[in-house]
């Protein structure tokens, strides 16, 4: 979380100030298209989605919230796992429990 910013310390006065880095975000290369984050202990929140991928044929969108992958709620899964989930091969499927708003809806995933 703290890669996204730069530190500045003023000792002087005690002070921290981050500073958000301004470089675009960039989606690692995984089969999902999934750009995500783990900011809390309830789900994994998707910050972007890569054009023409899987998820974004399945109308995933930067904002949602994934809760669950095959029935392991996000509260269970660490980033790392979720990212051997999404690294796995092509054509496999994922299960995921999606939160779009106040709209939840069960997607599979195929990996590409």
């Amino acid at each position: 979380m703290l890669s996204r910013f730069t530190p500045t310390f003023d000792y002087a006065d005690q002070t921290l100030y981050l500073e958000a880095l301004a470089h675009p975000l960039v989606i690692p290369r995984n089969r999902s298209g999934i750009g995500f984050a783990k900011n809390g202990p309830d789900a994994i929140d998707v910050v972007a989605v890569r054009p023409n991928s899987a998820a974004s044929a399945l109308g995933i969108a930067a904002g949602d919230q994934i809760l669950a992958v095959n029935d392991t709620g996000a509260r269970d899964l660490s980033a790392a796992d979720f990212v051997a989930l999404v690294a796995g091969r092509a054509g496999r499927v994922l299960r995921l429990m999606v939160r779009h708003g106040t709209t939840t809806r069960e997607l599979e995933l195929v990996l590409r």
